[in-house]
């Protein structure tokens, strides 16, 4: 979807059937048909958005359950965007590209996400790992960290994730885990840290339970 025209019309048949779209924005587009065409589809469950997507105003999809976002951070970025939907999203996944890593944990910042259970990041420069980069989801239970160039995991970057049951860090550059990293995730079933640089992985050391699954791929 792309237009500069600001006589740009959005209209489907039976569009009150839909359930989830995904929309390619090339352009801005024009905030009055932005409005219009979120009015039509305010009953959605699902949105991916990827492009210029970064001044989005979200707040009228109030039955939205699932958010991707796939594109870059520019300077007209709404990091509002979570402020109306953080108490009602249950997945997020999140593909930023080229972005300073200072910038992620903009995004939900001062917000809190109490049904999310799965979130998923990809290509978001992040380097280091910590705790108040995902402290805002006390109900996650899948989460999965991809080519994100995470060179270090704080050791207390988990404590608070007490359902957690799948974790997946793939295809960062990382050699080391910290002790009992791991310890407080009673619940936690599978761990994947394929396409890493750990030469040398103790799961007792790192705090996981014999019964958990580790894939070691690469």
């Amino acid at each position: 979807m792309g237009t500069k025209s600001t006589n740009y019309d959005f209209s489907i048949k039976n569009i009150n059937s839909l359930k989830a779209i995904h929309l390619s924005v090339i352009y801005t587009i024009d905030q009055d048909v932005l409005t219009r065409l979120l009015d039509q589809v305010q009953h959605i469950e699902s949105l991916h958005l990827d492009g210029r997507f970064g001044y989005f105003c979200l707040d009228s999809l109030t039955n939205l359950k699932s958010l991707s976002l796939e594109g870059a951070i520019k300077s007209d970025f709404n990091f509002e965007l979570f402020k109306s939907l953080s108490y009602q999203l249950e997945n997020i996944m999140i593909k930023i590209i080229n972005t300073d890593h200072r910038i992620f944990p903009k995004l939900f910042y001062g917000h809190n996400f109490p049904y999310l259970e799965d979130f998923s990041i990809r290509k978001c420069n992040i380097k280091v790992f910590k705790k108040e980069l995902i402290n805002y989801f006390p109900m996650l239970r899948r989460l999965f960290i991809m080519e994100c160039e995470i060179e270090m995991i704080e050791a207390d970057s988990f404590s608070n994730l007490k359902q957690l049951e799948s974790f997946a860090l793939i295809g960062n550059p990382i050699k080391f885990i910290e002790n009992d990293t791991f310890s407080n995730l009673k619940y936690l079933q599978n761990v994947d840290l394929s396409n890493n640089k750990i030469t040398k992985l103790d799961p007792e050391f790192i705090g996981l339970k014999n019964s958990v699954k580790i894939i070691l791929d690469n």
